[in-house]
């Protein structure tokens, strides 16, 4: 399978058109194809990925998220930054996913649906972004959290995903792209999970985030090495855990 991409004029459409389509993305079946019927809407590229169906279902984004890195492992970081990817992927070819797993209901608020829209079916070209569609994030989550110096590759990738305030913690913040920093952060996550049977507290956490955001502010975080950022995670946790 060839990936696609979504055309740029077809993309700006369905963005500035997303009140006018609400009640399409009610609809639980693929609509995409019908509302470009006469027009190309996607770009094959010679990128040649596994296809692959992603689990329907509450609480499976672990799974699927190794699901989609698996068959995309030959994406580079550069080609994932792709917003038309994702958004063509978001409305073609997992939709089904998306409609299930970001479901717009008729009966919510059609102003928070119309941001739920925005933020999940389509992807802006931005860390946020990309950690925000309902399918890039998927990819990019594994991507940042991958042990290559390990068997167990998706160790720290379930612990992220065992924890949606630590997913959350982590992803919002501007180091969020920083693959050594989300690395060496769990690393020590996994530490206190095998002693403690725990990981650390919601606060704890959350003042830790700060702290390296701080710690950001006057040292480039991306050239730290991994245990580096272990260390400095290690230190505070045992400093501020209670």
């Amino acid at each position: 399978m060839k990936i696609k991409y979504l055309r740029d004029i077809c993309y700006d459409e369905l963005f500035e058109k997303i009140n006018k389509n609400y009640d399409k993305y009610i609809s639980n079946e693929v609509w995409i194809d019908k509302y470009f019927e006469n027009e190309d809407y996607f770009i094959e590229s010679n990128i040649e990925i596994n296809d692959v169906s992603l689990l329907v279902g509450n609480k499976l984004d672990y799974n699927n998220a190794i699901l989609l890195y698996e068959s995309m492992k030959n994406l580079t970081p550069y080609q994932a930054t792709n917003s038309y990817l994702w958004t063509y992927l978001s409305h073609d070819r997992y939709y089904d996913y998306m409609h299930n797993r970001w479901q717009i209901s008729k009966d919510d608020d059609p102003t928070k649906n119309n941001g739920k829209i925005k933020e999940r079916y389509f992807c802006q070209p931005t860390r946020r972004g990309l950690l925000r569609n309902g399918i890039s994030r998927l990819w990019w989550i594994v991507y940042l959290t991958y042990r290559n110096d390990s068997n167990n590759h998706y160790e720290y990738t379930k612990i992220i995903f065992s924890d949606e305030d630590l997913l959350i913690g982590l992803v919002e913040r501007d180091y969020a792209m920083c693959k050594n920093v989300v690395i060496g952060i769990l690393k020590y996550m996994q530490e206190f999970l095998d002693e403690k049977n725990r990981l650390p507290s919601r606060e704890t956490r959350r003042n830790l985030f700060k702290y390296i955001n701080m710690i950001g502010s006057t040292t480039l975080l991306e050239f730290l090495e991994i245990n580096e950022i272990y260390e400095i995670t290690k230190k505070y946790c045992i400093n501020n855990e209670k």
